[in-house]
Order: C-alpha cells, then structure tokens, then sequence
C-alpha cells in the first residue's frame, strides 16, 4: 500500500512530499512511537529557506492596516491588498505575498531612490525591544528571540514620516499584538523568494494597435523592475513601455499577438518571457480586474523558495524569519546599524520622549496617574493608548499624554480630558480636527504639527503648542476658500474617484503634475492667483491612486 503524506517542517517555509510505500501488515505492526520517529526525521531533512540581505538594518517603527481599528475584517482585501498604490490590484491572502504587504512613506530612501517607489521591492521586519522603554512587546522564536516578517511593497502612505512603515494587519500580528497599534522595529532590504515565476497581469488591452496596460508581478530576488519591452512574436523588434505609475506599464500601440515580453531588473539581469498574451484585446477590468498570464522566466534568487504553503499557518508560515534562518545570523542582535538616534521629531514616533513634559504652563499639579499594568506613561502614549476612551475617562497619563490644563490636579475625576488645553493666556485656542479619522494627539505622535498643511490650516492647535497670541482658535479656511488674496474667483475643483481636495492635501498630492495641470484643488492647494483658472483642464491619461487612507486606532 502507497500512500503520500505532505510533511511541513516546523522551522521553514517550505513543504515536501515523501511516499511510504509498505505492505498493509506491516503498516499494522507499527507503533505510535515509531509513526512518530519517521515523521521527525522527514521533518530534519527538509531543505531550509534563507534570507538573502542587500542592505544594512535600519530602525523605525510600524503601525498596521485593514484591521478592526479601521472597522475591517482584517482577512479581506483592503488598501495595499485591495487597489494599492503599486497598481497589484486585488492581492490574495494564500499566495505569495500572502498579504505580508507594507507602504513606504514618500520620504522614504526606498521610495526616493527608485523609479517605481520601491513597489515589489521585499524587505525584512524585526520587532525590536528595549527601544524607548518598550518591553515584553515582541512575540518571539523557540530561542525567545524577536520574530521578523518579510513584506512586499504594494503601497504608498502619504501621512506616514519617512521611517514610518505600514503594513497590513495580519503581518503586524506575526509580530506583536495589534492591540499596541505601533512597535519599534529594525528593517532592512532582502531579496523576495517567490515561489513561482514572474506573471504580467494585463488591465487594458484593446487588441493590435491599441492600448495596452499592464504590471509585472511576482519578481523576484533584487525585484526592482527597471524596464519593460514589448514585442510580437514574429517581430524582431522591441519597444519600450512606459512606466506612467507605480508599478503599472503602458504602451499606446500594442503589437500583434501574441505579446512577448523583456524585462530588466534594476541589478542588470535581463529575462525574455515568449507568447505569454496570446487573446488580441478584450481586457478591460483596469487595476481591479486585471487578468495574469504566466510566464516562465523569474529573476536569480539566490534561495528559491518551492513552497506552495499557505501563510498564517503557524511555524510553516512562509514569510516568518526566526534566529535560526539561515542568513539571518545577527537577527537577535542589538541596535540597528542604521540611523539609532532619530528623534522623535524627525521620525514621528511619540515613544521617543520619556520625559513626560507638557504643552500647558501653570499646570505644576497635573501628574501621570498609570493606567492598571506595568507599562509606563510613556510607553502607552507611544502605542497610540492617550485617545482611548478608557484612559481619556480615568485620566490616565495626563502628563505625558498633554492633557494638562491650568486647572488640572492630580485627580482623575477633576480633569478636563476630552479636549487638549491651549498655551497659557490664550483660552480660546482649541483643536480643529482634520478630516481622516485620525486624532489630533495621534498627528502629534507622528510628528505631523509642523506639516506645512497641518499649521496652514491650522488644525489641532492645542495639542501641537501652536497656540500664541495671534492664535485666533476659529476653524481653519474652508477648503472652497482661496488662500491667495485677490483670487475671489479661485475655487476648488475635485478630482474624480471622490476623495476630497482636503485629502488631496494631506496626501500630498498638492505639488503632482496631474494636479497642477488640470488646477485641480486650486483654493486648498494654495496655487490661487490672478492668472489661476476656475476650471480644470482636461487630463489625458489616469495617473494611479494619490495614496491611501490611514486610521489608527
């Protein structure tokens, strides 16, 4: 009797199949113990998948997604698994990457440094402890180090700071409780070990001729996509797509199929994938509905991955990394390499500021009342916990969580929590909250009050300590309201897809070609003037998602 058992390894990320072939006697003869002895070895001879760095660690901090704290399921597409930035379209939790996504900040090196915003780029995430007083935070390996993910980038976070990242929830899970909305963490850039070959996902074709718009997904190793060319099969001659966003190619004359297709990566490896489109036209499901063509080329991967297991299956989890994992020798290490000594200023991350002080003078009674547990004020304030409603109706935290006024005590039942206190001598400065969903003091954790729109429109004044003496503490502009004088005409015009000039601003997309050449959002983007027109031009061609969406709770 045959019979085929598919064997996980408890330690790495790929499954085998190993055939027992025995007569049935002989099956009946053997002991629970001996079942369980076979099974042990099978599981040590399983080949172990590797991390492959290609740069040094740095530190940041990260914040997640799509979770309850967005009111979402957090098993469902959403954001950078949804309609990304990138343009990947719908991602799916059981493939590669398995949902383990994250968004750089525009600030980003990454982003900065390459064409496509670092899209389908891979990067491992290591919780970090000891970090700013944080401890008891990491969820850990059976050698009770810290536990690290690797992510693929699918989006982009426009409010995010430049070492802010965010990633989906189900990947910040692996990591820590999503309860605590943010970790401190160490990050780095490896190569992406996908287990198939490359797939072009074509959005728009309309036949020979015609346009055609499409990404490459599933790169692997360096990942970087530098160039796309097109051909047909039975041409020798190549033209080069054009990269128009993210990580979406066009060609306004689409060849006659079937399409082949050249790709370059950004490390000089170049691959050629033959007859992959062979339908002339009829594709137009855009970045939500695009369909995938297989190839059979993929870039080098210095260790390929051959699993075909599901993610978020426990120690089988295909983009965990322990201690163990080869490659992965300095994973229980110390501080980063990187940039250790930001503060909390430059990077947005509140946890940096120990000291408790707050915005509000005359308030020497006020005094930090520690929520139930071992965790400091600061600690709490770092993880996002002043706005919560519990610590907002004990008065937690007070101090560090700025929530002092000039007549504060130390009594939790005698403060003011629910609104930040202005700057002395100015009583009728209050905070404006922008819209988003997102708190003033989680702005201020972020390291958001000096964003130029966040001052220009004067919002959460309170608690950012930008109330003064010409502070006048009314609501900001409405965003139909030129800012610049003499514009009376100037109004705001929209975009499509719904998303307001107000978001457009806080994205910021104020200063992207499209924006400006149509003036659209001319008022609250501030481009109002005597030669600014009221209506906005026609623009050719769509230019991506302006960003996405951030809520913490």
């Amino acid at each position: 009797l045959c019979q085929t058992s598919l064997l996980r390894a408890a330690t790495n990320r790929y499954s085998f199949s190993q055939q027992f072939c025995v007569s049935t006697s002989v099956i009946m003869q053997y002991s629970k113990a001996m079942a369980m002895a076979v099974l042990a070895v099978a599981l040590l001879a399983a080949p172990v998948g590797a991390v492959k760095a290609i740069t040094d660690w740095e530190d940041a901090f990260i914040t997640h997604y799509g979770g309850s704290q967005d009111g979402m399921d957090p098993s469902s597409p959403s954001f950078g698994t949804s309609e990304g930035a990138c343009g990947y379209g719908s991602i799916s939790k059981d493939a590669y990457p398995y949902f383990s996504v994250a968004a750089f900040s525009p600030s980003n090196h990454y982003y900065q440094s390459d064409a496509l915003k670092a899209c389908g780029q891979c990067f491992q995430i290591q919780c970090e402890e000891g970090r700013n007083g944080k401890t008891g935070v990491c969820k850990t390996d059976a050698q009770g180090e810290p536990l690290s993910i690797l992510v693929m980038i699918s989006d982009v976070c426009p409010e995010c700071e430049a070492n802010h990242i965010d990633v989906q929830s189900l990947a910040f899970g692996k990591l820590a409780d999503q309860g605590l909305g943010n970790i401190d963490v160490r990050y780095r850039r490896v190569e992406c070990a996908v287990p198939e070959n490359m797939k072009v996902s074509v959005m728009n074709y309309d036949g020979a001729g015609q346009w055609l718009r499409l990404s490459i997904d599933d790169t692997g190793g360096y990942a970087a996509v530098k160039s796309v060319s097109v051909k047909s099969s039975s041409s020798s001659s190549w033209t080069t797509m054009s990269n128009t966003w993210g990580a979406v190619w066009e060609d306004g004359s689409a060849p006659q199929p079937p399409l082949d297709f050249q790709i370059e990566c950004a490390d000089g490896q170049v691959v050629s994938a033959d007859s992959v489109v062979k339908q002339n036209g009829g594709i137009s499901g855009g970045v939500g509905g695009a369909i995938s063509f297989s190839t059979s080329v993929q870039f080098a991967i210095t260790d390929p991955a051959a699993s075909a297991v599901s993610a978020f299956d426990g120690p089988a989890d295909p983009m965990v990394v322990t201690s163990t994992t080869p490659g992965n020798s300095d994973a229980a290490t110390g501080a980063s390499s990187g940039n250790a000594t930001a503060t909390a200023t430059a990077s947005g991350n509140s946890s940096g500021n120990t000291t408790g002080t707050t915005s509000a003078s005359g308030s020497s009674a006020c005094v930090d009342i520690p929520a139930p547990g071992s965790f400091s004020c600061a600690e709490q304030q770092g993880w996002g916990k002043c706005e919560d409603s519990t610590f907002v109706s004990s008065n937690y935290c007070a101090l560090t969580c700025g929530r002092c006024g000039a007549n504060a005590t130390a009594s939790p039942s005698t403060a003011s929590p629910t609104t930040a206190s202005p700057a002395a001598g100015d009583s009728s400065c209050s905070d404006v909250t922008p819209s988003g969903g997102v708190s003033c003091q989680q702005r201020k954790d972020w390291g958001q009050c000096s964003q130029s729109w966040l001052t220009s429109g004067s919002y959460c004044q309170a608690t950012c300590g930008s109330c003064g003496s010409s502070a006048s503490g009314s609501s900001p502009a409405s965003s139909s309201s030129p800012s610049t004088s003499g514009s009376s005409d100037c109004q705001d015009t929209p975009p499509s897809g719904g998303s307001t000039c107000e978001q457009q601003l806080q994205w910021g997309a104020c200063s992207q070609g499209w924006m400006t050449s149509g003036n659209y959002c001319a008022a609250t983007c501030g481009r109002c003037g005597s030669g600014a027109s009221t209506s906005p031009a026609q623009v050719s061609s769509y230019s991506g998602p302006a960003g996405r969406r951030l809520l913490r709770a």
